[in-house]
């Protein structure tokens, strides 16, 4: 812990503060678990690495691609959140913060082959099947 004092004059004169600041270690990202959800908000994601739940962290963050979430729940090797909406299906870079602004893996918000990634994707649906109807029993093929 280091006491923050602050000057306008070179250091002449110093404030009289009780502010400080704490480091912590920069946590790492493993993985992501599911790695791909549908656009719709509402997957649970568990990010897997360590270092979350340092007692210096003062805002833990989870950043996809550009959007910013805050976790529902985590301990010092996993942080769970909720994905958010997309717009369009895509391969986003998953990162976090423990302070909301450094974030892991900074090198990889341009290249995700080189990182952990969430992918977005479009719910499938059938269009037409064939047989509309079939016994209660079971065993009809449908075909779509």
């Amino acid at each position: 812990m280091y006491w923050v004092d602050v000057t306008l004059d070179g250091g002449l004169q110093t404030s009289e503060s009780s502010a400080t600041f704490k480091y912590y270690t920069q946590p790492t990202v493993r993985s992501v678990s599911p790695p791909l959800g549908p656009l719709r908000a509402g997957t649970l994601v568990t990010v897997n690495g360590t270092g979350f739940s340092q007692s210096n962290a003062c805002k833990r963050v989870v950043r996809l691609g550009h959007i910013q979430v805050e976790p529902i729940s985590f301990t010092n090797d996993t942080m769970t959140f909720e994905a958010p909406n997309a717009h369009l299906p895509a391969t986003t870079v998953v990162s976090v913060a423990l302070n909301g602004q450094q974030f892991t893996g900074q090198h990889g918000y341009h290249s995700p082959a080189n990182s952990v990634t969430f992918d977005y994707y479009k719910d499938p649906y059938a269009s037409v099947h064939f047989p509309s109807k079939g016994p209660t029993n079971g065993g009809t093929e449908i075909t779509t």
